[in-house]
């Protein structure tokens, strides 16, 4: 004879609810979450995503940037330019800009602000976008996930890879990508390379290529956001945990620039004058400094100190050096700053 057993479904929400021990606010809070996220901002957990900026937040060089040479930087931590042929070959003008999302787009999660666009300008130009992470040995021997999203007006073959530059290089390359103009999610998980036993050298980093001498044909335009790199073999949704100036702070710490003005009473002509500048945040190194001046008169920037005999301002600060060029007349100065400590 066949006994047949049922037993109604539960609610496991309902049922904790009514357990003698009460779960707190805290636990309440955790057991209603709908998602992974909002659980891990309940928990206040670290940021996961290796990249800085990877949301194209911070531009500090202006939300439109044309490079024309190597290591030219263009949105914040991402360096892009094109060259003739991929190996020699001569660099061109390419051109990086800021684009907004529209409200409430539904195409790339989590309700991004902006994203990167390379507007190509000729074709068979080999372009590259990528950002430097400090120390080769980050991930060294783990699984990791590189995530993004991609998209462009006309196809483009995208070839993604990252690189441990550590005086030698260890190469992982991925499959070749098509882009479409339908923004899409790529993924990739693998191994980062052990580097056990191997000398590091002290500017070593970690590259990681979105674009790595491609051709985007003139007037396609390549888009990319939500760059995420992470430990684990599980792309998980695009970490935006930090507010915009805790995104700033991460930058400011490779790149800062601000304007600068002074007005100075007469000191005689050929004599100098100094005033302390310092970072809202300690940058990498001690950075190298320029001054770019909009209107003046009566003095020249005679130089930047960043270090000094039993003074050093160990990447907080620098002491600009100006130069009076009137022995009556008071100066004034109105201009840029930046200072630079890229890897």
């Amino acid at each position: 004879m066949a006994v047949k057993f049922t037993k109604p479904e539960i609610n496991v929400r309902e049922k904790l609810a009514e357990l003698d021990k009460p779960s707190g606010i805290a636990g309440e809070a955790m057991l209603r979450a709908d998602t992974m996220a909002e659980q891990r901002n309940l928990i206040n957990v670290g940021r996961r995503n290796a990249i800085i900026n990877g949301g194209f937040d911070v531009w500090q060089r202006g939300t439109s940037v044309t490079t024309d040479g190597f290591d030219e930087y263009t949105v914040d931590r991402f360096m892009g330019f094109a060259k003739t042929s991929s190996w020699g070959g001569s660099y061109v003008a390419t051109t990086f800009s800021r684009q907004a999302f529209a409200i409430e787009q539904t195409e790339v999660p989590g309700n991004p602000k902006y994203y990167a666009r390379l507007t190509g300008t000729s074709t068979g130009r080999k372009n590259t976008f990528c950002t430097y992470l400090e120390d080769a040995t980050t991930f060294s021997g783990q699984t990791v996930t590189l995530s993004f999203y991609a998209r462009s007006s006309t196809p483009v073959f995208l070839s993604t890879q990252v690189q441990q530059s550590f005086g030698s290089v260890n190469t992982v390359d991925f499959d070749d990508i098509t882009t479409s103009d339908i923004w899409t999610r790529y993924v990739r998980v693998f191994k980062m390379p052990s580097l056990a036993g191997e000398t590091i050298s002290s500017d070593s980093k970690l590259i990681v290529y979105l674009l790595r001498y491609d051709d985007v044909p003139s007037g396609t335009t390549l888009d990319f956001a939500n760059a995420q790199l992470e430990l684990g073999s599980v792309a998980t949704e695009f970490d935006n945990s930090l507010r915009y100036e805790e995104q700033l702070a991460l930058c400011q710490r490779f790149y800062y620039t601000t304007g600068y003005q002074k007005r100075h009473a007469a000191i005689g002509s050929g004599l100098y004058w100094h005033e302390s500048l310092m970072f809202p945040v300690q940058m990498r190194a001690n950075p190298t400094c320029t001054w770019t001046t909009n209107t003046g008169s009566n003095f020249t920037i005679h130089g930047f100190e960043t270090t000094n005999t039993g003074s050093d301002y160990n990447g907080n600060g620098v002491r600009i050096d100006f130069r009076s060029n009137s022995t009556s007349t008071s100066a004034y100065l109105y201009g840029t700053m930046t200072a630079n400590a890229e890897l």
